[in-house]
């Protein structure tokens, strides 16, 4: 087929899936990752400081930013979105650029553009606006620069410390795959000689250490700095363990995340092994050519950020995104046409399924299991006619408070899976927090989900832990503190509590919870769990008239 009709089918492919899936992508809800970095960015904005306030596991660049956008374009679920958007924009335009440099025709990178657009914007909320989608552009932004000066002169190693030191700021698991990335490189820096190589360390370590500096300086100008450091010495001591604990599953369900995309992994690691064998060795004999320079750094970086994705991250979708990216862009250095493979693996299935021959197993957009088992049949949202059906009302403008939120409960891939919230329920506890005229500081939301709540009724949290459960689960001693923090809270007058949790963590816990006893909670609920917190507390509203998902409990005043 001549590269003229692949490239240009596979443009109309790409600004299909575009026209279909942005304006979908842009009306969805924020994951609660989003909306505890929406809160810590207000937080910034009023002059809070960042993990005393708002406690945070992470490095605060992702805060910063969120801060920053705030600041230009307001606090619009939309305005990030479309930000996000921009990003991988941005990301798919330097992969191209890589792969184009790798020896890529017209045709595979026309595909390589289509398969991103059919992937990213269909998938969950669960890993839109994520720290690692964002963390991945100054990164690839590095490379790409590294890339295009192979003499190694200092200034172009400076500018991409600072750009590697941006993606740390963001989240520090990228710190191994700068390592990974400069090894790669250094036969061919050897090969020049040891002054080259001191040179292009030497600029690396300069950019990325004044960055370093810039950050801490402002961490301990703003008073971050011991919370910073007690979040990092006391908080995240079980981090390591945990990645020990859950290496089998990440493992095993690895491939499993966005199928059919991480099954093209089984031929992509493979061919970036081959070309970091050959770069190296070209390199150490002084023969690297631009092409071979090109793929050996996109292999270099695929390979160590699928490694960190597997080692040192926890199993959840987001930490996988980049991976596809990446090897959509390696097969089209390579001229195969992997988004068209894609593409064609998922318009058979999905038709297989629509006809009634298969049975779909589409995967948990928020939950993978070891016991799940491989998915092959797959429908994408451009043969599901329901969720199209919601095209046409993203464009509605001037909606109400309740139609804006029922229209984000609509467009929802997570509602139905604990943490993912239901907004019209989510709404409806916010207005009824406003009619009981609660002011910042007044509302303690518990668990991990419902803090979007006080976004939603224009007040402070009251609490700085947003992710509760997701918290006490980092240790005892964690778990001790946060409770004793809660303990010491004065002025909260009410508690948000969510259902959900216990069914998603014991269903026998909760039983029918629609049903209502008295005290508005499902009668099934066990003496155990009225015996802990906020069940303790007397329960005045539940939503959708007593039998949904959050509950208000109301804080008694304690006799003096």
């Amino acid at each position: 087929m001549p590269d003229r009709l692949l490239t240009s089918s596979g443009l109309l492919v790409a600004v299909a899936a575009l026209v279909a899936g942005v304006p979908l992508f842009l009306r969805m809800p924020p994951w609660c990752d989003l909306t505890l970095y929406d809160l810590a960015a207000q937080n910034l904005l009023r002059g809070g400081v960042h993990y005393r306030d708002i406690f945070d596991t992470n490095l605060p660049g992702f805060a910063w930013l969120l801060a920053g956008l705030q600041a230009v374009l307001g606090r619009s679920v939309e305005a990030v979105r479309a930000v996000d958007l921009c990003v991988v924009a941005a990301i798919t335009a330097l992969l191209d650029r890589l792969a184009a440099w790798g020896g890529g025709s017209r045709g595979s990178r026309a595909w390589m553009a289509a398969g991103v657009a059919l992937f990213y914007p269909f998938t969950s909320e669960f890993n839109h606006a994520q720290r690692d989608i964002w963390m991945f552009l100054p990164a690839l932004a590095a490379v790409a620069w590294r890339c295009r000066t192979p003499d190694f002169p200092l200034r172009a190693a400076f500018g991409q410390g600072l750009l590697w030191g941006v993606a740390i700021w963001i989240k520090p698991h990228v710190l191994p795959v700068v390592v990974a990335v400069w090894a790669c490189t250094l036969p061919a820096l050897i090969a020049r000689g040891w002054r080259v190589t001191l040179r292009d360390a030497g600029g690396l370590l300069l950019g990325g250490g004044l960055l370093g500096a810039a950050g801490v300086t402002q961490l301990v100008a703003s008073g971050t700095w011991p919370h910073f450091v007690e979040v990092f010495t006391f908080w995240n001591v079980s981090y390591v363990s945990a990645m020990g604990r859950e290496f089998e599953d990440r493992l095993a369900t690895h491939l499993l995340y966005f199928p059919p995309w991480g099954y093209l992994q089984f031929l992509t690691i493979p061919l970036a092994c081959g070309n970091v064998a050959v770069g190296m060795s070209a390199g150490r004999r002084g023969t690297l050519t631009p092409t071979r320079y090109a793929r050996l750094l996109l292999s270099a970086l695929y390979l160590s950020w699928t490694a960190q994705a597997l080692f040192i991250q926890r199993g959840f979708h987001y930490a996988h995104i980049d991976e596809i990216l990446m090897l959509l862009a390696l097969g089209a250095a390579h001229r195969l046409y992997l988004g068209a493979v894609a593409a064609a693996v998922l318009t058979a299935t999905s038709l297989l399924i629509l006809a009634g021959r298969v049975p779909m197993q589409n995967p948990n957009p928020a939950l993978i299991k070891r016991a799940d088992g491989h998915v092959l049949f797959v429908r994408h949202q451009l043969f599901d006619a329901e969720r199209l059906a919601l095209w046409r009302g993203c464009f509605r403008t001037g909606l109400s408070d309740a139609e804006y939120y029922e229209r984000q409960y609509d467009l929802a891939e997570v509602r139905e899976f604990y943490p993912g919230n239901d907004w019209v329920q989510l709404h409806e506890m916010a207005v009824e927090l406003r009619r009981r005229g609660v002011r910042d500081g007044e509302v303690l939301a518990w668990e991990d989900a419902p803090h979007a709540v006080y976004r939603l009724a224009g007040v402070a949290p009251g609490f700085r832990f947003l992710h509760v459960h997701a918290m006490m689960c980092l240790g005892d001693a964690q778990a001790e503190r946060i409770l004793d923090e809660k303990d010491a809270l004065t002025g909260i007058r009410y508690v948000v509590g969510d259902l959900k949790r216990l069914g998603f963590a014991n269903p026998a816990q909760i039983g029918d919870r629609a049903a209502a006893g008295p005290d508005l909670l499902p009668p099934s609920v066990s003496d155990g769990v009225r015996e802990t917190y906020p069940f303790t507390l007397p329960a005045v509203f539940r939503t959708r008239h007593n039998t949904g998902r959050y509950l208000l409990f109301e804080v008694v005043p304690q006799n003096p």
